[in-house]
């Protein structure tokens, strides 16, 4: 009877220590602080079908990879490459463009935008008879080698038995590519879909991986590329493209992956086969360009052709990104799971050093960033490839929605993951959390907001407002492999109802839980293990009176002055002197009862420019009744002030430096008692009025130019 006695107690004792709770955490939110806009575009996806773009609430989808490099949109037929005996393949119709236009018809049906690969190699898909498969490395004609399709014995690897590469004819299976072959592709997508302003095509990506044509189509270009050739290839198909359609974005150099952003395709091809250990320091290319870097290099010379001939070539600066220590697996060990949890620190922390062979610090999205400010200014950023793996797990579940909301913290501009997840898969869910956690599209909010949590290895959480209806969604991943986890969620800057509505991912099913009450500015919860938990507050504040992303590419509102276009969610003004704009209707109502917690939230940016001035003007009612926020780059100053009756009754200035063709934040509001003005999420005037505001909206602009990213006045 003791002995039972003490067993149970073990028993129990072990139980409870299965069962205990891993360590509490708190989550530390501020809805003020570290504002950012999230764009919708990084919710995108490479090939996903028309119901998991509607499922996932998509908007991007890419058709990219390999097979595209080698694209020939008039024979309907693509490549293998490296992936499968460099083969070309036919596509189902012989209908020219057939691939490239069912993939776009599919990708608009359920409103996304596609992005689509046009080929820069020197050689595309050539057919056999009667549009039968081709392939590179005939055995036949080159020899025995060491493997080959086994659906057609006569395409081989291209490797002899002794281990050496087949030199072969790329007119095999290609046949020549050229910027003026693609032009006719690209009128043939204009002409059967419109231009970009116009429902067309809106993104065209230049070619894919160029570092390592050398291995994925050896077949067509068993050299690597050296700067000098993309540098070149980059400008002439850029160039094509906006010739043909202005205002559509050009997405490049898609390179591959850590080793592709420092070397050429040449330079790695070269050293990998140099006995010299120091050939890495000192590659040849490299040296032929003055020890410049490989993007670097690539970046400052496109934005010289830009400034030197006015031609626009890149838009969005593109690269590719897969974990290095197998993430991008189906492994799901204990030490696999836990290294994706902690791996993701790679898009974001400069303490962070990668633990693959990479062995240095990667912080991809912020060196991204750098590389645009320091070498093609204005450029938008995307990672078009990444993939962390794990898709029927839900380690790779809570690995996804951490990316997701890494990309919105860190103002990455678009991504697409490859290739779209299985629509009911752990990874499908993540991206249903942020995009539809509920069946009817709602989505995790549009403006990042600051969290922080104490170890983002063990657990991770991003917030946003939702400015549709002010409500502040909070998004916690545990990523604990087992145990509950107390969570404590504090909250600030932000009017709140007192309840939080919850949705969470566990098992692989999202299910609504119960509201939880509270009082104050603080919640608690308990969170299972590998899950992932949204927190919706609804705002206690109204909801937006005028919501514009200025995404549908159609000018809506009036102009009084200039030239005014709206494209690729950019509103743009200028005139010779001045260009002015003003919302569609009355935004701001009269009185105080009406006006007394009225906020504006925009984005601007300037191309700078001796005696530019950027005026915003929230409340106008006439010239002598107004507000004005003046933004003027050689005084290094913002200004605010208010007209009342044609006198300047309060003016007040704070220290603000534009910096040209970058985004800036601005926040002005009206409490009923004083104007409160926050640039780029730091509070800079509060200034009494000296009557209530009224009126509407209105943009002016003087001698530059003037681009508005959003508009949000609530």
């Amino acid at each position: 009877m003791v002995k039972l006695r003490v067993l149970g107690i073990i028993f129990l004792l072990f139980a409870a220590f299965v069962l205990a709770d891993n360590p509490a955490v708190t989550v530390n939110v501020d809805s003020a602080q570290d504002q950012r806009i999230i764009h919708p575009e990084i919710y995108g996806v490479n090939f996903g079908s028309t119901s998991e773009l509607s499922v996932f609430n998509s908007p991007l989808n890419r058709m990219g990879g390999n097979r595209t490099s080698g694209y020939n949109w008039l024979e309907n037929a693509d490549v293998t490459g490296l992936d499968w005996y460099f083969e070309s393949y036919p596509g189902d119709s012989s209908v020219p463009g057939e691939i490239g236009d069912t993939f776009i018809g599919d990708t608009k049906s359920v409103g996304a935008e596609p992005m689509i690969t046009i080929p820069m190699l020197d050689w595309i898909a050539k057919l056999g008879p009667n549009r039968s498969i081709n392939w590179s490395f005939s055995i036949n004609k080159y020899g025995a080698q060491q493997d080959h399709d086994p659906f057609w014995p006569d395409a081989g690897n291209g490797i002899m038995l002794n281990g050496s590469d087949v030199v072969n004819d790329p007119t095999d299976a290609g046949v020549p590519n050229s910027s003026l072959f693609q032009q006719d592709w690209v009128d043939h997508l204009l002409n059967v879909w419109g231009n970009s302003n116009n429902d067309g095509v809106k993104y065209y990506v230049l070619d894919n991986e160029h570092a390592i044509w050398q291995e994925t189509h050896r077949d067509f270009h068993p050299i690597g590329a050296t700067y000098d050739e993309i540098k070149d290839k980059m400008i002439d198909y850029a160039t094509m493209i906006h010739s043909r359609d202005a205002n559509a974005q050009v997405v490049g150099p898609e390179e591959f992956g850590w080793a592709g952003y420092f070397f050429s395709g040449y330079d790695l091809q070269f050293c990998n086969e140099s006995p010299d250990p120091n050939c890495w320091s000192n590659p040849p290319d490299r040296m032929n360009h003055g020890g410049w870097l490989y993007l670097d290099w690539i970046l400052d010379q496109l934005h010289q052709h830009e400034q030197n001939t006015g031609e626009n070539v890149l838009d969005v600066f593109s690269l590719h990104y897969y974990p290095q220590s197998g993430e991008f697996s189906d492994d799901t060990s204990p030490a696999m799971q836990n290294l994706r949890n902690r791996s993701t620190r790679s898009l974001w922390d400069p303490n962070y050093k990668d633990e693959s062979w990479i062995s240095d610090f990667v912080y991809l999205i912020p060196r991204m960033h750098d590389w645009v400010d320091t070498f093609y200014p204005g450029l938008k950023i995307g990672i078009t490839e990444y993939n962390w793996g794990a898709e029927n797990h839900m380690n790779g579940a809570t690995a996804q929605a951490d990316v997701l909301g890494i990309f919105g913290r860190e103002g990455l501009d678009l991504a697409t993951r490859w290739i779209s997840p299985g629509s009911n898969t752990p990874v499908g869910n993540a991206f249903k959390m942020y995009r539809n956690y509920d069946g009817n599209l709602s989505a995790f909010g549009d403006l990042s907001v600051r969290a922080i949590v104490p170890n983002p290895d063990n657990v991770s959480s991003f917030a946003a407002v939702r400015t549709a209806d002010n409500s502040l969604t909070i998004m916690v991943i545990n990523k604990y492999l087992s145990g509950n986890t107390p969570a404590t969620v504090n909250f600030a800057s932000f009017s709140s109802i007192g309840v939080a509505k919850v949705w969470q991912l566990a098992n692989n099913t999202i299910s609504h839980l119960a509201d939880i009450n509270f009082a104050g500015s603080s919640f608690s919860a308990n969170l299972p293990p590998q899950s992932i938990t949204l927190f919706v507050l609804p705002s206690s504040a109204p909801g937006s009176l005028l919501l514009d992303e200025f995404d549908d590419d159609v000018q809506s509102w009036p102009v009084k002055k200039g030239t005014w276009v709206e494209s690729n969610g950019i509103l743009s003004g200028s005139g010779p002197k001045s260009g002015i704009i003003y919302a569609p209707q009355p935004w701001f109502p009269s009185g105080v009862s009406g006006c007394s917690t009225c906020t504006l939230e925009t984005d601007v940016s300037t191309a700078g420019g001796s005696g530019n001035k950027i005026f915003i003007q929230p409340w106008y009612q006439d010239k002598q009744n107004r507000v004005d926020v003046l933004l003027k780059q050689e005084s290094g100053k913002i200004i605010l002030k208010q007209k009342v009756n044609g006198s300047i009754a309060q003016k007040m200035k704070a220290s603000f430096t534009i910096v040209p063709n970058t985004f800036h934040h601005i926040k002005v509001g009206f409490d009923g008692t004083n104007f409160h003005l926050e640039v780029d999420g730091t509070s800079l005037i509060t200034m009494p009025a000296a009557a209530t505001p009224a009126g509407n909206l209105y943009f002016q602009v003087k001698q530059t130019t003037v681009s508005i990213e959003r508009v949000n006045i609530y």
